[in-house]
């Protein structure tokens, strides 16, 4: 029983030394604006591509929450939270001025080539 309680103690400390995948991602997006503009310009490629939409939309709210959070957008925009996860989310159907709007407090643009 002993054994069992030092393992499991043991294997939770080892387990919060270690990042997953996701905190690595969001980690590097919070840092760098390059990378939050890949991301973005990938999703939309594949958007254009695929027509995947709701790939576009999780890039957008991911560097939302990565780039100060929800609830600070909602601040910026006038927007309330709610609003902002649903219009992102992979069933969301935002309208061309709410993704511009959110993408002008993100600092960055649409640009047509």
């Amino acid at each position: 029983m002993i054994n069992k309680i030092i393992f499991a103690k043991a294997s939770a400390a080892k387990r919060a030394t270690f990042k997953n995948a996701r905190e690595v991602f969001h980690e590097e997006l919070s840092q760098s604006k390059k990378a939050r503009q890949l991301y973005l310009k990938t999703a939309l490629e594949d958007y254009e591509k695929e027509k995947n939409l709701p790939a576009f939309l999780l890039a957008l709210c991911t560097i939302a929450i990565t780039s100060g959070g929800i609830q600070d957008l909602a601040n910026k925009t006038n927007l309330n939270r709610q609003t902002i996860y649903k219009a992102l989310s992979s069933n969301g159907n935002p309208s061309f001025t709410l993704v511009d709007l959110v993408l002008n407090v993100l600092g960055m643009k649409l640009v047509v080539r």
